[in-house]
């Protein structure tokens, strides 16, 4: 029987002096999950585009390295305290299902996690960030509050495809209408996914960069593909290497992912549903009674 608490705090590295009943666990790490989600994104990249084979393959080299350092030169682990086994009552004529906090039930990683609101709000947060930067371009370059959502209002208007550029610099309000409620739709749903993913990524600082830069990155190669599919004069648009269009949307991205982030990461954790009634915090007390 192993003691959760010890477990979660006892973190030490392989050879250092292992204290008294205690045993020797594997330490936990994000990195072989970002190492297969790399190498997956890669393989997927050769099927679709190169930029997702890139992205891919950066992934995996961060990770690759990561996990290298959590092994070599010393494996990282955890000491779990032995604590005195009790004796097995087997029981008649009936099963007794474990409960959260009883001895052998599952755990569900992460233990702390980020509430829903936290990437409704951070969500939100990122799509104004990522409205400012490509406001900044459409109103200085091309001289057009309506662009960008006409632009993002092709996705569900079939007449907004296949149009001119004259058509996406005036004002339509179907179109601008259409791109905002799209804009903060998809703002709110990519939100909600960093709040459950980022809890899984580690510290605070690891999570900062992986949201910050590396989903900026994926999002980006997955979108590259995609836009083409919708509406190809609007890829030509978007994906304008001439002009300044192309590094105005991907630093968009990196304005998103940069700013949920860092609204996801301010919001305190609460401990999943298995430990409320585990663990003594202020948090377990109201949650118990609740």
């Amino acid at each position: 029987m192993t003691d959760e608490q010890t477990l979660r705090d006892a973190t030490a590295r392989h050879g250092d002096e292992i204290p008294p009943r205690t045993v020797e666990l594997p330490g936990p790490t994000t990195w072989p999950f970002l190492l297969a989600f790399g190498i997956a994104l890669s393989a997927m990249g050769v099927l679709t585009m190169w930029v997702v084979f890139y992205v891919g393959c950066a992934v995996t080299a961060v990770a690759a390295f990561g996990f290298f350092r959590d092994v070599f030169p010393r494996e990282k682990v955890w000491y779990a305290e032995i604590e005195h086994p009790q004796p097995v009552v087997e029981p008649r004529g009936s099963v007794e299902h474990l409960t959260p906090g009883m001895a052998g039930h599952r755990l569900q990683l992460p233990e702390k996690v980020h509430p829903y609101r936290a990437g409704i709000y951070g969500g939100l947060v990122g799509g104004v960030a990522m409205a400012v930067v490509a406001l900044i371009y459409t109103v200085i370059w091309l001289q057009s509050w309506a662009y960008a959502p006409n632009v993002l209002s092709a996705i569900l208007l079939p007449d907004y495809r296949d149009q001119a550029l004259d058509f996406y610099l005036a004002w339509h309000w179907k179109g601008v209408l259409f791109g905002v409620g799209i804009h903060i739709i998809l703002a709110i749903s990519i939100g909600l996914v960093y709040a459950v993913v980022l809890p899984m990524m580690g510290g605070k600082r690891l999570a900062m960069f992986l949201g910050a830069l590396v989903g900026p990155l994926i999002f980006t190669g997955l979108l590259w593909p995609s836009v083409a599919i919708i509406s190809e004069p609007m890829a030509n648009l978007i994906w304008n290497t001439e002009s300044a269009s192309l590094w105005v949307f991907i630093g968009s991205q990196f304005a998103f992912g940069f700013a949920c982030t860092w609204w996801i990461l301010r919001a305190e954790r609460r401990y999943t549903p298995q430990w409320i009634r585990h663990y003594t915090t202020p948090e377990a007390e109201s949650g118990g009674h609740a």
